[in-house]
């Protein structure tokens, strides 16, 4: 594998995802009321859904520049986290995803239903967790802050919705930008929480939801760049699964719409590929072969030099929400943070 320097601020990123999952883990041995088998498979999906807890890590930050205790917001950073989880949970068993962080997903190991179970079990985790936090802050914060929850779940809901549904035969950079915010919508709660906490003014809390916004597409658009040219021992996933899935990806949509203008025989065969994902089951096709001619088109290439555009152009703006924020060092470790988004280098193949 190749060797490369990490920055101070993904050092302190993996740092702080590292003892949020400890804090996670112990939330959940503490608090499940599930019996054993069940416990052990909410670690494991603890364990797999994801080596950062962008979500945490930004409540933290926010509670920095606002002056808050890190304690008084953990609650809401660790329920933001464990809604995250249970919604990828779910993701497994409706994409029918054999892999989650480079292992066998839940639903691959235990069944679709044990998956669901475990699914629901973190659902309700994150509710305690939010319980908790309501102790320690004002109660209107509080209503606010489950308000916000309770959409970015609704959100997240409708995405998958949409994506199981289909409801969508043609993708456009704009859909393509409402279902990454509608995947990624809890990042706008991690970033708006400690603010509606402390009732700062309301520039400060929207533009804080900005950026949490913006950050949330920008990091969606980074995944579906990197299902094209991510290296499989770095992502843990297979390149083009979501192709194969018949998923929506940025990548895909600006490749129909250039083949369409430019290349028609191969929006043809991309079209055929796309088809035939959605009519099948995932992993039924024959993969290496598709592989090989997707990844061997002109218009491939050009469109993963749009979609990395897109994701660039995302990023700048993230930065420029930052703007009404306190010139502090937590403030450059966000923007810091915007341009190890936009860097796809370290995890290519």
């Amino acid at each position: 594998m190749r060797q490369f320097q990490r920055t101070e601020v993904e050092l302190d990123l993996i740092g702080e995802s590292e003892r949020t999952t400890q804090r996670l883990i112990a939330f959940v041995e503490q608090h499940a009321t599930v019996s054993r088998s069940v416990l052990r498979d909410l670690l494991f999906a603890l364990t797999v859904s994801a080596p950062l807890r962008e979500k945490a890590y930004l409540t933290f930050q926010f509670a920095d520049i606002c002056g808050v205790r890190r304690r008084t917001v953990e609650p809401f950073a660790l329920a933001g986290e464990l809604l995250m989880v249970s919604a990828l949970t779910a993701d497994d068993i409706l994409d029918s995803s054999p892999i989650r962080g480079g292992q066998p997903s839940l639903a691959e190991r235990r069944g679709s239903s044990w998956a669901l179970i475990v699914s629901h079990s973190l659902l309700s985790l994150a509710h305690r967790a939010m319980s908790y936090g309501q102790t320690s802050v004002r109660p209107e914060a509080a209503t606010e802050l489950v308000d916000r929850f309770a959409a970015s779940v609704d959100g997240i809901c409708q995405g998958q919705l949409e994506t199981v549904s289909h409801a969508r035969s043609h993708l456009s950079v704009a859909y393509m930008d409402s279902l990454a915010l509608r995947r990624n919508g809890l990042l706008v709660g991690a970033c708006a929480a400690t603010p509606a906490i402390v009732a700062e003014r309301k520039e400060f809390v929207r533009e804080s939801e900005t950026f949490g916004r913006l950050l949330g597409i920008a990091l969606q658009h980074r995944d579906d760049i990197l299902d094209f040219i991510g290296d499989p021992n770095v992502t843990g996933k297979p390149r083009l699964q979501d192709l194969f899935n018949g998923q929506p990806n940025l990548v895909l949509c600006y490749a129909f719409d250039i083949a369409k203008r430019k290349q028609p025989l191969e929006f043809k065969l991309l079209r055929s590929i796309w088809c035939e994902s959605r009519t099948k089951q995932p992993g039924t096709m024959k993969q290496k072969s598709a592989e090989r001619r997707v990844l061997g088109m002109a218009v491939t290439g050009l469109a993963i030099e749009s979609a990395s555009r897109h994701l660039r152009r995302c990023c700048w703006q993230a930065r420029r929400a930052l703007s009404v924020l306190p010139p502090v060092r937590v403030r450059e470790n966000l923007i810091r943070m915007t341009e190890v988004v936009e860097n796809l280098e370290l995890e290519k193949d």
